[in-house]
């Protein structure tokens, strides 16, 4: 099966509010950003990591209406292997803005029971819609801000720039958002 996955949103919440935004039960994926050496949640619905798997075994992009349950430990290493290759990827895509590797830790799958940075701490959320043939189903990343602000606010010298650089640079920041949406994800 075909899969894809298209950048859709961004935006800066608190911890508290992102996981409030999200189900009950769900795939979280914890993920180590370094250098920074903060976490990143990434969370697919339990239905979409299900179909990954069958599709993984050779079975159909379908979608699998099956009642909640954990991945059992081949499950898992199977989607690990996958999730490896995707946040190199996202390392790829991220290069441009700071160099991130992103380690693949663990599943949990109770959002609401996670603590994993305090509940005021300001996040990063990016929104994707993924597809994998015809099926498709948004998928959320929370990175730490701080991670990227720090890489940012070493990058930023606005105050040393003339009004041209400075227009200069907001265009080059466009296409940087635009390209991140031509970067490819293999699933």
């Amino acid at each position: 099966a075909l899969a894809s996955v298209s950048l859709e949103t961004i935006e800066l919440r608190t911890y508290d509010e992102y996981i409030q935004s999200l189900p009950q039960t769900t795939t979280m994926i914890v993920v180590q950003v370094e250098p920074s050496r903060t976490p990143a949640l990434l969370q697919i619905p339990t239905d979409a990591t299900m179909t990954l798997i069958d599709c993984l075994l050779g079975g159909p992009a379908v979608t699998l209406e099956m009642p909640f349950r954990e991945l059992t430990e081949i499950e898992w290493n199977l989607m690990k292997g996958m999730l490896d290759h995707a946040v190199d990827e996202l390392a790829y895509g991220f290069a441009s803005i700071a160099p991130l590797q992103f380690e693949v830790r663990t599943a949990k799958y109770n959002p609401h029971f996670m603590q994993v940075v305090s509940a005021s701490e300001p996040v990063l959320v990016l929104g994707f819609e993924m597809a994998i043939g015809s099926v498709t189903t948004p998928i959320t990343l929370m990175v730490v801000a701080e991670a990227l602000m720090a890489h940012l606010r070493e990058q930023e010298h606005v105050a040393g720039r003339t009004d041209e650089e400075q227009r200069e640079y907001a265009a080059a920041a466009d296409l940087l958002s635009q390209r991140m949406c031509e970067v490819p994800l293999p699933v």
